[in-house]
């Protein structure tokens, strides 16, 4: 399913233009995919969690954050002189994000695979 919505993501930032835009559609059905998906963090000593569609948003928010404190170091075509970044940028950069999840889920599919752990014993040997 994720790499089916990869596609999709990416795809509808080529045709979007000619076709219908569909993006609404993707956030709907990353929500639906990924609410339930939780990404752990710890503060100090304590572990939190926040559901993976929040913590995309909250990414790209601070993203946008940082552009903005960075305006005049880039300057994105047709801007017309230093002026902030559209909010608009944050649904572009929310679709973005999951393309970048399942292309490296792609790439390191092998280190995804959990490998059991094998109780070993310490020896003597070569002491």
């Amino acid at each position: 399913m994720t790499f089916t919505l990869g596609t999709l993501i990416y795809l509808n930032f080529f045709t979007h233009h000619y076709i219908l835009d569909a993006r609404y559609l993707l956030f709907a059905t990353t929500l639906i995919l990924f609410i339930r998906t939780r990404v752990w963090f710890r503060i100090a000593n304590a572990n939190y969690w926040m559901p993976l569609p929040l913590a995309a948003l909250l990414t790209n928010f601070f993203h946008w954050v940082a552009e903005n404190v960075g305006t005049g170091t880039w300057i994105y075509a047709g801007a017309d002189g230093i002026a902030m970044v559209s909010l608009a940028k944050l649904g572009s950069w929310y679709l973005l994000l999951y393309v970048s999840f399942v292309t490296v889920t792609v790439v390191m599919h092998d280190a995804l695979i959990p490998t059991p752990i094998t109780k070993t014993r310490a020896t003597s040997e070569g002491r």
